[in-house]
């Protein structure tokens, strides 16, 4: 963050990220610094729905994004009455940044115009990542040393969100498998 100018909302505490975040200084901050547009990040903490709120009364931009699709298995009660909610508050929303169609189709189903949606790079440090695919072999050779893993052994990994959709265990299954044979 030394390249951006921030602030810290909850001083230095350290807070749990789940569906009651929030920093009830928001909109003072926020009314402060006076942007342009506000990028919000989900609706499932207060903080976001905060935000939210902030930018409708102030009439300022709103553009959104979040990781949602339509390929998880939903129950029929949830999926309407989230849809009814989705509708309204994506309908105050000014533009929908997306990384991919899945998140282009969720959008959809939940009546926002193609019009609102802007395609954006995916946001990672490419560099970062360019730099560490070339030097790829030095890499694995100090993780090996650093956890005691053997040259001939396998090692597996895998990024994103570690819960149960995600299917993790096919991976641990597919190792045991590998492991028997």
């Amino acid at each position: 963050l030394d390249e951006f100018q921030h602030l810290f909302l909850n001083g230095e505490k350290v807070v749990p990220s789940n569906s009651k975040l929030d920093a009830k200084s928001l909109s003072i901050e926020l009314t402060k610094y006076s942007p342009d547009v506000l990028v919000v990040y989900g609706y499932f903490q207060k903080l976001q729905r905060r935000a939210w709120r902030w930018a409708a009364r102030n009439n300022t931009k709103l553009a959104y994004i979040s990781d949602s699709e339509l390929r998880s298995k939903r129950k029929n009660l949830l999926n309407w009455g989230k849809s009814l909610f989705l509708k309204f508050y994506f309908s105050k929303i000014d533009f929908f940044l997306t990384v991919g169609n899945a998140y282009e189709e969720y959008y959809s189903a939940h009546g926002v115009p193609g019009q609102k949606m802007l395609r954006m790079h995916f946001p990672i440090d490419i560099r970062t990542y360019l730099s560490s695919y070339e030097n790829r072999a030095e890499l694995r050779q100090n993780v090996r040393l650093r956890f005691e893993i053997q040259q001939d052994s396998v090692v597996l990994s895998m990024v994103g969100k570690l819960v149960p959709w995600k299917n993790q265990n096919h991976i641990i299954v597919a190792m045991l498998l590998l492991e028997e044979k």
